[in-house]
């Protein structure tokens, strides 16, 4: 039995794995972040800190001076590649093609969320737009008209010390989503979130379980009815560096916590036919992006630790 060259296959196999299992796999911070097409090498946001809120006219006009807001975003190339072996693609070895394929389509889709997933893990100690840590019980726009702190970073206490019980997840859901019910921007007039939205709730593996029971139950403990059922969707964030804590955004806003800024998106690439395939008989198949994350707005996040 001969056996022939089909590069053709084994190219259009990776293309329909990698693609087929890049769809599949769901952005768990979506509705988090706000997608922005990028023409440059880096993108520099400027921008009014809020609006001034309406006045009874009387005289005359009040011409406002708002702070302005700049911060930039640089991109960054992103790739991943495997080399297939002689012997792997001369005989048509598909299954082990489309499962290698599979695998990359799958973290490609996956990386951004990762990026954002590192910039929540860095977001109490790194500095956001307003000179205070992303997540920060000490929020002040500056130069704004309200100077009243603001705070999206909650601590309480768990039974264990990094496990809640269903009834503390509950508790400190509450706090969070009075907290979005209660900012405001810096003229000092409400964000106004939006009561028939969900908001999104990112948890470790050591607390998904009750975050995911705090969704569905009726009731939190004996007659305490639960006003949280349903109201927000409970995600496992695998990329949690710290089993007691989780964080939540708010995801009907005009504004998002974080920027998913994208130059060029994700390809599949490969060098059949190319220099490698001629000197080693090998060939590689990669992934390429240029896009980058950042910060947004700390008015739809907050995090929280249990100690």
């Amino acid at each position: 039995m001969s056996v022939t060259h089909n590069t053709d296959l084994i190219r259009a196999t990776a293309q329909a794995s990698f693609w087929t299992a890049y769809e599949d796999t769901p952005d768990i911070m979506e509705g988090c972040f706000q997608r922005v097409e990028s023409d440059s090498d880096q993108e520099t946001y400027p921008g009014l800190a809020y609006a001034p809120r309406p006045r009874e006219m009387t005289g005359g006009r009040d011409h406002r001076t708002v702070p302005a807001t700049t911060f930039t975003i640089t991109n960054a190339k992103w790739e991943s590649t495997v080399d297939i072996g002689y012997e792997l693609w001369k005989y048509g070895k598909i299954g082990a093609v489309q499962s290698m394929l599979a695998s990359m389509g799958e973290k490609a889709r996956m990386y951004p969320n990762r990026l954002m997933g590192n910039l929540m893990n860095a977001g109490d100690g790194t500095v956001g737009h307003d000179g205070q840590n992303f997540y920060s019980a000490a929020h002040v726009d500056p130069g704004a008209r309200y100077t009243t702190s603001q705070d999206n970073d909650f601590t309480s206490a768990a039974a264990t010390g990094t496990t809640p019980t269903v009834l503390e997840m509950y508790s400190a859901l509450q706090t969070h989503r009075a907290a979005y019910d209660g900012f405001l921007d810096g003229d000092g007039d409400p964000v106004v979130p939006d009561e028939n939205a969900m908001f999104v709730v990112l948890c470790s593996s050591a607390n998904i379980q009750m975050a995911r029971a705090v969704y569905k139950n009726d009731q939190i403990t004996g007659p305490i009815a639960n006003e949280l059922k349903g109201v927000f969707k409970p995600v496992l964030n695998p990329f949690s560096d710290a089993a007691a804590e989780f964080f939540t955004c708010w995801t009907s806003g005009r504004r998002k916590p974080f920027i998913y800024q994208v130059a060029d998106p994700v390809v599949l690439e490969d060098n059949i036919g190319g220099d490698s395939e001629f000197e080693t008989k090998d060939i590689s198949f990669g992934s390429f992006g240029y896009y980058n994350v950042g910060y947004g707005d700390w008015r739809y996040t907050c995090r929280h630790i249990f100690t």
